[in-house]
């Protein structure tokens, strides 16, 4: 497996995710290659990317450690393999949008809620 880094992202990454964000559609996102097209090592570093940028934006005290993102990037590639990098996003806005509260922790299984709410 290549080496994936679980820090949060750069200022840069953080204002692109920013803006893919507020543009992204559902209509976009169906025509987005799925995970499975973009390979299982490209999929786990953007999925990662976009776990790192929520486990920021998410503005609890308790974040998700390094491993845990890692884990859950592994997770998602493989479950949401027929979805693409976009739709994973479109969950993620979701959540901020529809005021989910995740009380000053953010667990594996908040994310997984998440995820099963959007899909």
């Amino acid at each position: 497996m290549t080496n994936i880094n679980p820090e949060a992202p750069s200022p840069e990454t953080f204002i692109v995710l920013s803006k893919k964000m507020v543009e992204l559609s559902p209509e976009m996102a169906l025509n987005q290659p799925k995970l499975f097209q973009i390979g299982k090592d490209t999929a786990r570093i953007q999925i990662l990317t976009i776990l790192a940028y929520f486990n920021e934006i998410a503005k609890v005290k308790e974040k998700l450690q390094g491993y845990e993102l890692l884990i859950l990037a592994g997770f998602i590639s493989e479950k949401y393999s027929h979805d693409s990098v976009e739709d994973i996003l479109l969950a993620f806005k979701d959540a901020i949008f529809s005021g989910r509260q995740f009380y000053n922790k953010l667990s594996i299984q908040d994310i997984s809620d998440v995820l099963g709410v959007y899909f």
